[in-house]
């Protein structure tokens, strides 16, 4: 993430209504994910839980504007912020216009309940916090794992997706090396 930062800090992208929100959205998911990153290495786990779904949702809504939106729908989402589809069909939307794996489709059909849970403060939230009957913090080290993991992910799909708008310097070749980086250290 902070190689992505230094490379994103200062880019420049022609400015247009489309291309101004999903640069923003893609920098909100981006902050999302560092922030699950500082959260955990504070021991704030539940909050670093709850800001799973607006990362997700975030990128997701960056990823419909910039390759699925009419223009008709990014100006309503522009000016009335609203967006008449729902997480389902924008991740299914993306997913068929750019050939991405079904990554996105397998998190809303087994995980999207639980993102809901961890941001409203619903059971899989509160339920993290017994242990024997007791308060505790002690948190489940694979979830955590898992947690990190994604917000690495969702970061560089974030980049990635930033790269083809803006003007990256050697965006392939840092995203090739970021490609490789990840899979060693997060995904063998």
């Amino acid at each position: 993430m902070a190689k992505i930062d230094a490379v994103t800090n200062s880019i420049e992208y022609t400015s247009s209504e489309k291309n101004n929100l999903l640069m923003a959205l893609f920098d909100v998911s981006m902050e999302h994910s560092k922030s699950i990153v500082i959260l955990i290495e504070n021991g704030k786990f539940g909050s670093a839980y709850a800001l799973t779904r607006p990362m997700l949702e975030t990128f997701i809504r960056g990823a419909w504007v910039q390759n699925c939106a009419s223009e008709e729908e990014i100006k309503r989402f522009a000016q009335r912020d609203k967006i008449n589809k729902n997480f389902g069909v924008l991740v299914a939307e993306v997913e068929n216009s750019t050939q991405w794996p079904k990554v996105f489709s397998q998190i809303k059909e087994k995980l999207y309940k639980n993102l809901n849970s961890y941001t409203h403060g619903g059971n899989q939230l509160t339920a993290r916090r017994f242990q024997d009957n007791n308060l505790v913090h002690i948190p489940d080290t694979e979830e955590i794992n898992v947690l990190l993991r994604l917000s690495a992910l969702i970061s560089f799909l974030c980049f990635t997706s930033i790269a083809e708008t803006a003007t990256i310097n050697n965006a392939a070749s840092i995203a090739k090396e970021l490609n490789e980086e990840m899979k060693e250290k997060l995904f063998n």
